[in-house]
């Protein structure tokens, strides 16, 4: 399989279509892990785009890449705001009275707010997710998956030139076949922070995800933050071409830990988690945690085709397509 960067959306229309609007959202990414963060931010460019408000982020210090990280990986299609007003008028706790007196012309939110989990808000509730939305290019109103998706569409298309080889080589270099299964395993900090939402999964569990046809594919490409994960899927399924770049060090994720690093690792083991997001969402099939951040970008990307939730009681209202 050779693995190319997806470039087929039109970067010119969205700035024409941003652009065309007086009002501002000013966005601004927070400590969570990337995919959380990504995500919250295409709630908010579907929010503005559906609402008459220009598009502007703020990236200033994000916790998945630090300070001014943002633009080293990525060449934005919408106005980055640094105007440090903003960002403190954006914190959490100040006061709803000089908060209305800015939205009729700026709207600042953070991605505390605009998180998948957060449904009790003005923003994020029940009438945002079951609301029809169109996208740029498009006069069709459709559901919230479809607009996320566009929008994580259009972040990942914005990916530097550069960094997109990078992920086109560790891709191909894998030398995956063209059919593959793929599977992610969160454990880490979500096992303590998330109990309410998923557990420690057994092997059998995962491939219980997997309909009849696929259950004799041999490559599996294993996507996870503990690599103790991996070996026990390969004790029990020895059979299985195994296929990961996990190292054998580590324990689980957990943000906390991570937000400590220097810039340097942190921008690495972003560029590397986007090619395991590509790598998982072009499987024939794919299972995964929905409480996982990662594995609804991947159901986002793939609009939920071809996909099993492991986490079966959960079953968030962006997910649904009918």
């Amino acid at each position: 399989m050779q693995f190319k960067c997806q470039d087929n959306l039109d970067i010119d229309a969205y700035r024409t279509f941003n652009g065309s609007f007086n009002k501002r959202v000013i966005f601004t990414l927070g400590y969570n892990g990337l995919f959380s963060e990504l995500l919250t931010q295409c709630a908010a460019m579907t929010y503005a785009a559906n609402n008459g408000y220009k598009f502007e982020l703020d990236a200033c210090n994000t916790g998945f890449v630090g300070k001014n990280g943002f633009e080293q990986i990525w060449q934005p299609c919408f106005p980055m705001s640094t105007n440090p007003f903003y960002r403190r008028f954006n914190k959490q706790g100040l006061k709803n009275k000089l908060k209305r007196s800015l939205q009729n012309s700026v709207l600042t939110i953070n991605s505390d707010v605009l998180h998948p989990d957060v449904l009790s808000n003005a923003i994020i509730n029940d009438d945002f997710y079951r609301h029809k939305f169109t996208v740029p290019g498009s006069n069709k109103p459709q559901r919230i998956v479809h607009a996320l998706n566009y929008f994580l569409c259009l972040i990942l298309q914005c990916l530097k030139t550069q960094i997109k080889e990078n992920i086109e080589t560790q891709i191909n270099q894998l030398q995956l076949p063209s059919h593959y299964i793929a599977m992610h395993i969160r454990r880490g900090d979500k096992l303590t922070i998330r109990s309410d939402m998923t557990r420690l999964y057994k092997p059998e569990e995962y491939f219980e995800q997997l309909p009849e046809n696929k259950r004799t594919t041999k490559d599996i490409y294993i996507f996870s933050d503990d690599f103790h994960a991996i070996e026990e899927m390969a004790t029990h399924y020895p059979d299985v071409n195994w296929v990961h770049r996990e190292q054998t060090h580590q324990t689980g994720y957990k943000n906390i830990e991570y937000l400590k690093l220097p810039q340097a690792i942190k921008i690495r083991r972003t560029i590397k988690l986007i090619s395991d997001f590509y790598i998982c969402s072009n499987s024939q099939y794919f299972v995964g945690p929905y409480s996982s951040n990662f594995t609804r970008a991947v159901g986002i990307y793939r609009l939920n085709k071809e996909i099993s939730n492991i986490d079966v009681e959960i079953e968030p209202l962006s997910w649904q397509l009918n």
